[in-house]
């Protein structure tokens, strides 16, 4: 019962950290993968071995994506790229609610395939949503077109 409360206060510790961000998901990830199979009666031999060793080779890919991944969102929102794709396809649409609707959803798509944060959505919603409402779309099928484009290209 003690090592069950040890692990689950490790990871409420480990999520506020994250959370709060004092320290960032990729070091605190290895480090709750530690104390975890620490507490859980793991010898130390083992921890390193296995938990690091091989978990940190089996996550090479998505160190690799988040790396890359993340370049490239600040790539994209530094030079401008994302606001510019936005505004093109909104004026190609013209006035008509329904194909500004669908063009606003097919961009966002795209742009979240490469962007991805809170800063990204922030930064794209900042451009869309103003966009949609002066063609008089209502506020809940702005909010539903955000979120789908968004769930779409893998965002979040």
């Amino acid at each position: 019962m003690l090592s069950i409360i040890g692990i689950i206060a490790t990871f409420i510790v480990m999520a506020l950290l994250m959370f709060f961000r004092v320290i960032p998901a990729l070091i605190a990830l290895p480090l709750m993968a530690f104390f975890i199979a620490l507490i859980g009666g793991i010898p130390l031999d083992d921890i390193f071995v296995y938990v690091i060793g091989d978990g940190a080779f089996r996550l090479h890919q998505a160190y690799t994506v988040v790396i890359f991944g993340g370049m490239l969102s600040i790539f994209m929102q530094k030079s401008g790229i994302a606001e510019n794709f936005i505004r093109k396809g909104a004026e190609l649409a013209g006035d008509e609610p329904f194909y500004v609707s669908l063009i606003i959803l097919i961009l966002t798509a795209v742009l979240f395939t490469t962007l991805g944060g809170l800063g990204a959505i922030i930064m794209v919603g900042t451009i869309i949503l103003p966009i949609m409402s002066s063609v008089g779309i209502s506020p809940t099928v702005i909010a539903g077109v955000f979120l789908f484009g968004l769930s779409m290209g893998g965002g979040v």
